[in-house]
C-alpha cells in the first residue's frame, strides 16, 4: 500500500466493527469522511424508509493522522462478511486514494485490502418534529421491544405528559412507564403524541444500546421517528425511520 493520507486507531476493536456492521444492516455503501475532527457517516437505505447518522469523534480514537480530508469509501456488505473482530484490542484504518486498509487482531494480526470506491453521498438535511422526546435505558427499552416483537411487527408509541406507553398496535402487549420509573431518564412533550414504526427497522441499530448511555426517542403524531443515541467517548448514531403506512 503507498502512503497513507488517513489513518485512525480505534482503541475498541470489536466495538468498532459493530458500528460499522450496524451501518450494514442499514446501508450498502458508505463514505467516511475523516477529517482532523474524526469521522462521520451518513446515508438513506435503499427504499427511503431509514436514514442514519454516525460520528466518532476524536475523543474516542486512540490516535488519528490526516494529511488531507477525504472520503472513505466501504462495501459495507463486503465488509460485514469478513470484519469478524471478537477482540476489545485496537483496530486501524489506513487509506490512500485508491485502497483502504484494516488491520486488527491480537497475537495473528489480519490485514484486510479494498477499494476505496466512489460512493455518491446524498446531501441531506432530515429533522424531525418533536411533540415527544422520551430519554430510557437501552437495555429497557430492547427488551420491551422484544416482547412487543412476539405478538407483532410493528409498534405503536404514545406519550403524554405524565407517560410513555409501548404497545403492539392490537393492544395485546401493552406496557406504561410512568414518570418516576427507573427506566424513564427524561420525559418532554409539548403535546400528546402516537407513532407507529416497522420494528424490523428499529431492530437493526438496537445491538448498540450496550455501548450507550441512553437512548432517545423523537417524535410526532403521524411523523418519523428518531432515535439517538450517544457513548461516553463521544460517539453518536442517529436514526431516523419512517411512520408505517
Amino acid at each position: 500500500m503507498e502512503e497513507y493520507v488517513v489513518e485512525i486507531e480505534h482503541p475498541d476493536g470489536k466495538g468498532f466493527a459493530e458500528l460499522l456492521s450496524t451501518l450494514a444492516e442499514v446501508l450498502d455503501e458508505v463514505a467516511l469522511e475523516i477529517t482532523q475532527e474524526g469521522l462521520k457517516a451518513s446515508g438513506f437505505d435503499p427504499s427511503k424508509i431509514a436514514y442514519v447518522e454516525l460520528e466518532i469523534p476524536r475523543s474516542a480514537l486512540r490516535s488519528i493522522s490526516v494529511k488531507e480530508n477525504m472520503s472513505v469509501g466501504l462495501n459495507l456488505k463486503a465488509l460485514h462478511k469478513i470484519l469478524n473482530v471478537k477482540s476489545g484490542r485496537p483496530i486501524v484504518l489506513r487509506a490512500t486514494h485508491e485502497e483502504v486498509e484494516l488491520e486488527w487482531g491480537e497475537d495473528a494480526r489480519k490485514i484486510y485490502v479494498m477499494p476505496n470506491l466512489e460512493v455518491q453521498q446524498e446531501a441531506a438535511s432530515v429533522k424531525v418534529s418533536q411533540e415527544a422526546r422520551v430519554v430510557l435505558v437501552g437495555e429497557v427499552l430492547r427488551r420491551i421491544l422484544r416482547d412487543v416483537e412476539a405478538y407483532s411487527d410493528m409498534v405503536e408509541l404514545e406519550a403524554d405528559e405524565e407517560s410513555v406507553t409501548i404497545r403492539s398496535p392490537d393492544g395485546k402487549v401493552k406496557i406504561p412507564i410512568a414518570r418516576g420509573s427507573s427506566a424513564l431518564i427524561e420525559l418532554e412533550v409539548s403535546t400528546p403524541a402516537k407513532g407507529i414504526y416497522d420494528l424490523s427497522y428499529i431492530k437493526k441499530v438496537l445491538g448498540l444500546v450496550r455501548y450507550m448511555e441512553s437512548v432517545v426517542l423523537t417524535f410526532s403524531s403521524g411523523g418519523p421517528l428518531e432515535i439517538s443515541m450517544r457513548s461516553i467517548d463521544g460517539t453518536s448514531l442517529r436514526y431516523i425511520v419512517a411512520p408505517a403506512t
